[in-house]
């Protein structure tokens, strides 16, 4: 299978900016600075970046975070800045940027908690909180654990990667030669080329070529003649295996290869299919990726257990003994 040196200096690079941001964020840092290096390795990486996008640029209304939530005095105010009421004690979601958070961390601050009222002639109040310092430095240390945490979470799962890719690299080639014996290998460079864009809708093209995988493996794997497979009965009747059938031809074809119902190629086929299918709507790069990844599995598991010899000929089954 082709490999993508471009993208691999992009993972290696993105490990080298974590390695010394969880170094970093050990210290005394600046944590907005932290923040966009981190933002940066995901984006190498094509992971989702809302959270650090929401941290710099601050939280929408709706989004009540626990890391930001905090309670303060507050007191109703009119339009004019006038108090209106006694002061309490207010609890809230402090959203603003981490930039805005940074130059209150000396003086603190006063801010809207968003809740509105109506006065006695009804005037409109709005509630304002006062914001200490070291309640600041609360918010600003939470954000920098909660980075921290994930900083190192992607360590693990990069490094880990690391580690499983030559145990991968067996699956790779056998799935690689089965689907290039069968005429069907483009479907997978296709899902591997997709998987390294930054963008849902080729994570979603990525969904849609291992769904075409388990669909051209369906209609080449089982070529025997009718439309109906007799050894196995759905609702009372023989199973059907027309064109449209694709799954149930791969079911068909596991059940001729003596593959038992509860081997792991068998257990996996349905519930793959349904998760590939997502690829119409909306996908993630982690699920794009599960999906690649899982495909493999199946396609090694078929290559590891048969010959990939289509079966043109039904024959009484015979099991075969455990794997």
């Amino acid at each position: 299978m082709t490999k993508h040196p471009k993208m691999k200096g992009r993972r290696e690079e993105a490990l080298d900016l974590l390695e010394s941001l969880a170094a970093e964020i050990c210290g005394d840092h600046d944590l907005g600075r932290s923040l966009r290096i981190y933002l940066l390795a995901l984006r190498f990486l094509g992971w989702s970046d809302d959270w650090v996008t929401k941290e710099l640029e601050g939280h929408p209304p709706d989004e009540y975070p626990a890391w930001r939530l905090v309670s303060a005095p507050s007191v109703w105010r009119n339009k004019k800045g006038e108090n209106r009421g006694p002061s309490e004690m207010a609890g809230f979601c402090v959203r603003a940027s981490v930039s805005d958070l940074t130059g209150y961390r000396t003086a603190g601050c006063l801010i809207s908690t968003g809740k509105k009222s109506k006065g006695t002639y009804g005037e409109e109040l709005e509630e304002w909180a006062k914001v200490d310092p070291h309640v600041v430095e609360m918010v600003l240390r939470r954000i920098s654990e909660k980075l921290f945490s994930l900083v190192c979470d992607a360590l693990a799962s990069l490094k880990f990667g690391e580690a499983a890719e030559s145990v991968f690299h067996e699956y790779q080639e056998s799935v690689s030669q089965a689907l290039s014996k069968l005429g069907i290998e483009d479907h997978l460079q296709n899902a591997y080329d997709n998987l390294q864009g930054t963008n849902r809708a080729s994570w979603r093209a990525c969904a849609l070529a291992c769904r075409n995988i388990l669909l051209d493996l369906g209609r080449t794997l089982y070529q025997a003649p009718g439309t109906s497979y007799p050894y196995i009965e759905v609702e009372g009747r023989p199973m059907s295996v027309s064109r449209s059938k694709e799954m149930n031809r791969i079911q068909a074809y596991l059940h001729q290869r003596g593959i038992e119902p509860e081997s792991l190629p068998t257990r996996m086929l349905k519930p793959l299919y349904e998760e590939t299918c997502r690829g119409k709507s909306d996908v993630s790069y982690k699920q794009a990726q599960s999906f690649l990844i899982n495909t493999y599995i199946f396609v090694g598991e078929l290559a590891r257990r048969t010959s990939m010899k289509p079966v043109t000929k039904l024959r009484e089954p015979q099991p075969r003994p455990s794997d």
